[in-house]
């Protein structure tokens, strides 16, 4: 019998884990399916506008710039590199600035000094089906570094209800501690009755 109460318990505690740790983890953090990579900038072409039509979906989608550099940036001007604004049926969704600051590279060509970056625009978490228009637009700082630049549309995870982690790590904690004290042995005293008598000595002994 003790062995079905450890294995609910485990059970709870491996349901919180997964509710409290595992699916935040990767709604934030596993790549989604991609909708869609389009370029929204050459050089010296300019600045382009996207427009994507989406389907009604429970899913959220998250927006990716890819971006390409001939050098590396002068971190200590500040300000920002890129603008971006997203809206469907006249209402913003998205808006972001890319700060200088805020870029990672990686060096994809040594020979030309050619750099690559992927920057994470952002979740729409509730998107409607419609027609999404995503508008580019240079920063505050000159962008003589910048060559090209991609807007990438991934359909993430649905994000986990905002009950979900509390509801999760409680789920752990009683888990948790009901394993644990299954695994406690009883400390009730010995009862004298079941303990063999002492020898009697003397006379009737």
């Amino acid at each position: 019998m003790r062995w079905i109460v450890r294995l609910f318990f485990l059970l709870f505690m491996l349901f919180g884990v997964g509710a409290g740790v595992v699916y935040p983890w990767m709604a934030n953090n596993v790549a989604g399916r991609e909708i869609g990579r389009w370029q929204v900038y050459e050089r010296p072409a300019g600045f382009v506008p996207v427009t994507l039509d989406l389907p009604a979906t429970n899913a959220p989608i998250r927006a990716f710039f890819d971006i390409r550099l001939n050098g590396p940036l002068v971190l200590s001007s500040g300000g920002s590199l890129l603008t971006i604004t997203g809206a469907v049926d006249g209402q913003t969704v998205l808006a972001r600035s890319v700060a200088v600051t805020e870029i990672t590279t990686r060096l994809v060509d040594p020979q030309s000094a050619a750099l690559e970056s992927t920057f994470d625009l952002g979740t729409v978490a509730n998107p409607k089906a419609g027609s999404y228009v995503f508008t580019t637009g240079p920063g505050d700082v000159e962008a003589q570094r910048l060559e090209r630049v991609w807007l990438r549309i991934e359909e993430g995870l649905k994000q986990p209800d905002d009950y979900a982690q509390p509801v999760g790590f409680a789920a752990m904690a009683i888990g948790f501690i009901g394993l644990v004290l299954s695994f406690r042995r009883s400390s009730r005293p010995a009862n004298p009755n079941t303990q063999p008598q002492p020898p009697k000595w003397g006379r009737g002994g």
